[in-house]
């Protein structure tokens, strides 16, 4: 089955994600699946924590993407800490992705 990957965290509820999602399956219905990595660097006794806010993260995505973009999202799942490795993980489990669209927070560096 043809799909999309969107990879999102802290842009998970963006205006931006909803705009490209809605794009996307507008040119091309396909399912979405949304992989939202836990967040890195947390100290081991919050693991826990960092996890669950991940999977209420990618579930409150899940709603705002299929209520406002009118994508069909058929899997949500928390991957590792460090982005390319959640991603290089759900590849190797689930490959086939026709399109990868990873939402990130725009880098702000000082003027200098």
């Amino acid at each position: 089955m043809s799909r999309y990957l969107v990879v999102t965290h802290q842009t998970a509820l963006s205006p931006a994600l909803q705009r490209e999602v809605r794009a996307l399956v507008a040119r091309t219905p396909r399912g979405v699946r949304l992989l939202v990595p836990e967040a890195p660097g947390v100290p081991a006794y919050l693991e826990g924590e960092t996890v669950d806010v991940a999977r209420q993260r990618a579930e409150a995505a899940k709603t705002l993407l299929e209520e406002t973009a009118h994508a069909r999202v058929v899997h949500t799942a928390v991957g590792a800490p460090e982005p390319l490795q959640a991603i290089a993980d759900e590849l190797l489990a689930h490959p086939g992705y026709d399109t990868l669209v990873i939402c990130t927070l725009r880098r702000v560096c000082p003027a200098g």
